[in-house]
């Protein structure tokens, strides 16, 4: 699965440095496991890759650890409003 995602996101984003890439997707499974899971950390939205990727391509976010935060924050976000909704 890690290596067609990567693959995926590689075809799609060629001008992308493939280490990049391969970075992203390894932080999403690793946000996405369960010890992430057991310390309570809300899920990467894994769906997002794409976006993620595409942020890198157009300079919107200058790196990879901004683009991560991006969409990390956008689900922490999400998921304290789930959380004080219950």
């Amino acid at each position: 699965m890690f290596q067609t995602q990567v693959s995926a996101l590689q075809e799609s984003h060629p001008n992308i440095d493939a280490s990049k890439l391969s970075q992203l997707v390894s932080c999403a499974h690793a946000l996405l496991s369960a010890e992430s899971e057991a310390l309570s950390l809300p899920d990467f939205p894994a769906d997002s890759l794409r976006s993620a990727a595409k942020l890198l391509v157009t300079k919107i976010l200058i790196d990879l650890s901004s683009a991560l935060d991006y969409f990390i924050a956008g689900t922490v976000s999400q998921h304290v409003r789930s959380r004080s909704l219950s």
